[in-house]
């Protein structure tokens, strides 16, 4: 049996753990409800930064549902993938999706994340020397508007912390498509000026791959922009 100093130090160590895991618990609920066709742009932030805030408060159960609640809702043609106090370069990357006639597609589900400025796409990465791909910190997801217009901000990746075959991974960020009758993408967004990118490897890997080299400029206000306009092919025709 449990010593009663031993207990009462157990339950003052684990009471404000078991507290704070419910207050975050009925604030995911209650911003989760107001997840309606008519849900403002700022309600929508406010679920999507607990995850980026806040990581390790909520549990990988609570994150997973949070961003199907986000896909599901994802009405707007911009988003920011992390709040303005994030770490890192800013960026801005903007463009169109197209079919292979350069005729704008409406509509289109693009879900994004990426590693942050340490190179972990999870707090835990650094220390299970994992990347938690399926877990990520810093995310979005967007919907193209009727020209196919897309945007969203950001800050500019490190490179994985851990070398794939004695080779420094290039900075990059995950595009994954979602566009009915026409063939989903898996890319991954690269830039030009990283020094992976110098090495032939990676410049292969990229042309190959059909992944986009993106050149970044500085802008008036100091962050980096970046265009990329993604070309879908319909079902039948090819990927």
């Amino acid at each position: 049996m449990m010593k009663p100093t031993i207990y009462l130090f157990v339950w003052a160590i684990c009471l404000p753990l078991v507290c704070q895991a419910q207050k975050w618990g009925e604030k995911i609920n209650t911003l989760r409800a107001q997840l309606t066709p008519h849900v403002t742009h700022a309600v929508y932030d406010s679920l999507h930064f607990i995850i980026t805030e806040h990581y390790l408060q909520v549990t990988a159960e609570e994150r997973s549902k949070i961003r199907d609640s986000l896909k599901k809702h994802a009405h707007w043609s911009t988003e920011k993938l992390c709040t303005d106090t994030e770490k890192g370069e800013k960026i801005i990357i903007s463009g169109r999706v197209v079919d292979e006639q350069n005729k704008p597609i409406p509509t289109v589900q693009l879900a994004i994340f990426q590693a942050d400025n340490n190179g972990y796409y999870a707090p835990s990465d650094s220390v299970s020397k994992k990347m938690s791909e399926n877990d990520p910190r810093l995310f979005g997801f967007i919907t193209t508007d009727k020209s196919g217009n897309y945007l969203f901000q950001t800050i500019r990746p490190a490179s994985y912390p851990i070398q794939y075959n004695g080779r420094t991974i290039p900075q990059h960020i995950h595009i994954n498509t979602n566009a009915v009758g026409y063939n989903a993408r898996a890319i991954q967004m690269v830039f030009e000026r990283d020094p992976a990118m110098n090495e032939s490897y990676w410049q292969d890997w990229a042309r190959k791959q059909n992944y986009p080299v993106v050149r970044l400029t500085i802008g008036k206000d100091k962050r980096l922009f970046g265009a990329y306009d993604l070309v879908l092919t319909r079902v039948g025709q090819g990927k």
